[in-house]
């Protein structure tokens, strides 16, 4: 009786079944999609990625008055969608940021859909050095430069509302170092048109907006300087000066 030897599959080397694995990015003219923060895609040819994601923030409100009706509010506070990826090269990156509630539209001052937050292109010219163009927010004050999903409560404070532009159209820079040891500065510049977002007026007179951050006990996690809630532990006690 003759016996004959079956296998169902033979066992591939490491490196034969990552190759398996990047085939399709390597080899096919599908674009590459993951799923994250957002849902993001790049180009087969890997000079084009898009990533997309959205949030919401919906809002109760309650007013109790003595001897008066109890005043109910209830709004979508805020909803935004958010695009951000770079074009030819990883240098070159974009983000496109769009709102739709009334408050985030700005409609009381403005009278017209003003949907467009962000529109800026950024080309990191090296480890240190950002420069951007276009529409975003100026780098002011901490309330400011966090993002209202990373704040603490449930919205900035009313000074803040009052003595700022927000976002404004031209030019930006950012320059980080280390300066010794754990000792970190970030520098933060922009001229702009001083008007706010969307306003196309002709102007004469520039805003100019600096920033300076200093880190003396070293970055922090994830760039927990960046949102409010204690979200990430740090290793050692670090604190912000800016």
């Amino acid at each position: 009786m003759a016996y004959l030897p079956l296998r169902a599959q033979d066992t591939l080397p490491a490196d034969s079944v990552q190759a398996m694995i990047d085939a399709p990015t390597q080899f096919t003219q599908v674009p590459y999609f993951t799923f994250g923060k957002g849902v993001g895609l790049t180009s087969p040819d890997s000079v084009f990625s898009l990533n997309i994601r959205f949030r919401m923030q919906n809002r109760a409100l309650f007013n109790f008055y003595d001897g008066d009706p109890t005043k109910i509010e209830g709004k979508v506070r805020r909803l935004r969608l958010r695009f951000d990826g770079f074009v030819y090269h990883p240098r070159v990156t974009y983000v496109i940021q769009l709102s739709f509630t009334p408050e985030d539209m700005d409609w009381e001052r403005t009278q017209f859909p003003n949907i467009l937050r962000d529109a800026m292109i950024f080309y990191k010219v090296n480890p240190h050095l950002t420069l951007g163009l276009g529409q975003t927010k100026l780098p002011g004050n901490r309330q400011r430069v966090n993002s209202s999903g990373d704040l603490q409560f449930v919205d900035r404070s009313i000074v803040n509302a009052t003595l700022n532009v927000d976002r404004d159209f031209g030019i930006q820079a950012k320059y980080s170092r280390q300066f010794r040891g754990n000792f970190y500065y970030v520098l933060l510049g922009a001229i702009s048109t001083g008007k706010g977002r969307n306003f196309f007026e002709e102007v004469s007179e520039l805003s100019y907006t600096g920033r300076i951050e200093l880190l003396p006990f070293g970055r922090f996690e994830a760039f927990g300087d960046y949102f409010e809630g204690d979200l990430m532990r740090e290793k050692t006690p670090n604190c912000p000066l800016a």
